[in-house]
């Protein structure tokens, strides 16, 4: 249904769903955000999760207020339920931006996926085994995370909707064929 009305925007959201730990990529997606401000870009970008170090938090925030992010950073906190499903049903990318040590199979991803999001994400883990970036958005080097190569892909979906309602319902069909609950934990 989010697919239908995407012709008219002019304005991308985009979610970063997950805990607030360095490794998971935070920090960068936040220096997307700073990015996005710099050249007046047209992006809105959505943290959800849980702080587990007041430092991560600390920095989180500072960072917002430092380089006056408000108007381009909303946080989100813990998100269930409908308040999740909201902020999963207004976004169009997903990033996670992750080379965290413990990383298997992020849900999240299969969240915004099923959701029809254009995902944005690493090759770590077990990621690249449902990404591949091709037809469901990009896959970058975790251990070179190229700032311009996210930011021009992410302009490139906003200048062709088109490829972003693409890619989006490519998303959503193979988490139905493929990634439904019963299916995933078999």
């Amino acid at each position: 249904e989010k697919l239908l009305g995407l012709g008219s925007l002019n304005k991308l959201n985009v979610l970063y769903l997950s805990n607030f730990i360095k490794t998971k990529g935070y920090q960068e997606v936040l220096q997307l955000a700073l990015i996005t401000k710099e050249r007046k870009g047209s992006f809105h970008f959505h943290f959800a999760g849980k702080f587990f170090d007041k430092e991560d938090e600390n920095f989180f925030f500072s960072y917002i207020n430092t380089h006056d992010l408000s108007h381009y950073v909303t946080f989100h906190g813990v998100v269930s339920g409908d308040k999740k499903t909201k902020l999963l049903d207004i976004c169009h990318i997903f990033i996670l931006l992750t080379r965290y040590p413990n990383e298997g199979q992020p849900i999240s991803i299969l969240e915004a996926m099923g959701n029809a999001m254009a995902i944005v994400t690493t090759n770590h883990a077990g990621i690249k085994d449902v990404v591949c970036g091709e037809w469901n958005g990009m896959v970058i080097d975790k251990n070179r995370i190229d700032f311009d190569l996210i930011y021009n892909y992410m302009c490139s979906l906003l200048h062709d909707i088109r490829e972003l309602v693409k890619i989006g319902d490519t998303n959503y069909r193979t988490v139905k064929s493929f990634y439904l609950e019963k299916r995933y934990i078999s």
